[in-house]
């Protein structure tokens, strides 16, 4: 592939708080230089959902005989009709809302949960 004959090594060190972004399909590799916990998700909208099902459906069929989690994940979101105008939101979550303590998680309180998570002045 061309694109890998001009590809270049860049070395970068993130800081407490600090955040990179790494586009989507781009090569990356990362190493924990100490003990860590690290965030990650794939964001898919209006401008990249017919790309990321394509990338879904190309995985789905490289799983043996037909069925795997991934193909279960394709035939899922076929059922689902996307309206965009239904599915955005306008108000935001409070930060405190964004937020999942190691307990709730660990211990499963969070999978309990309703839509917005219980009051909690220690957040």
């Amino acid at each position: 592939d061309e694109g890998f004959k001009r590809a270049r090594r860049i070395d970068v060190v993130l800081e407490e708080g600090e955040t990179l972004f790494v586009p989507g399909g781009a090569a990356h590799l990362v190493v924990n230089l100490t003990d860590s916990v690290a965030v990650a998700g794939n964001f898919i909208d209006d401008s990249n959902l017919d790309a990321a099902l394509a990338d879904l459906r190309r995985m789905a069929g490289s799983e043996a005989d037909g069925t795997g989690p991934i193909t279960d994940v394709v035939a899922a979101l076929d059922e689902i009709e996307f309206d965009p105008d239904l599915a955005m939101h306008e108000d935001l979550l409070p930060p405190k809302h964004l937020v999942v303590k190691y307990r709730d998680l660990i211990g499963g309180a969070a999978a309990r949960w309703p839509a917005l998570p219980p009051d909690d002045d220690d957040f």
